[in-house]
C-alpha cells in the first residue's frame, strides 16, 4: 500500500509515531524520547484529531522542514461526478523540491500526517543517496 492509500486510524497513527515522530514500540507502551514513555491507549489520535495533528506539524518544525502550507481545496468537474473538496497539503524544505510531501485527503488531519510521511520518507532517501 502507498502512502497515499493508507487510510486514518489507529494502524496509521502507530506508522506516523515510528516515522515521522521517532517513537520506538515497546510491547504496550511508546519510548518517546529516553526515560519517557506513553501507554499503547495513549497514542496521540495523529490521523483523525486536530490537536494530535499539531505535534506532527511541530516535528516537522523540528525535523527541518522550512514551511507548511494546508488549504481547504474544492473544485468542481464538468461532468455528472461530484464535487470534490478535502485538504491539500504540502511541507517544504531547502533540501527538498518543493512540492515534497504534497498530498490531498478528506481531513486535514489525515492529510497533514500523509504529507510528513511522505516528505520523512524522501528526506531519508536523500540522505541514502547523498552518503
Amino acid at each position: 500500500m502507498s502512502v497515499g492509500e493508507m487510510p486514518a486510524g489507529r494502524e496509521f497513527d502507530a506508522t506516523v509515531a515510528e516515522v515521522v515522530m521517532g517513537w520506538r514500540y515497546q510491547p504496550f507502551v511508546w519510548v518517546v524520547e529516553a526515560g519517557r514513555f506513553i501507554d499503547d491507549e495513549r497514542l496521540p489520535y495523529f490521523s483523525t484529531c486536530w490537536e494530535a495533528m499539531r505535534l506532527v506539524v511541530e516535528r516537522m518544525r523540528d525535523l527541518g522542514w522550512l514551511s507548511f502550507e494546508m488549504r481547504w481545496v474544492k473544485r468542481g468537474r464538468y461532468s455528472s461526478e461530484s464535487l470534490i473538496e478535502g485538504w491539500s497539503v504540502f511541507f517544504n524544505s531547502d533540501f527538498a523540491p518543493f512540492t515534497a510531501g504534497h498530498v490531498e485527503a478528506e481531513t486535514a488531519p489525515h492529510a497533514v500526517c500523509l504529507a510528513a510521511l511522505k516528505a520523512v520518507q524522501l528526506q531519508r532517501e536523500r540522505e541514502v543517496q547523498s552518503l
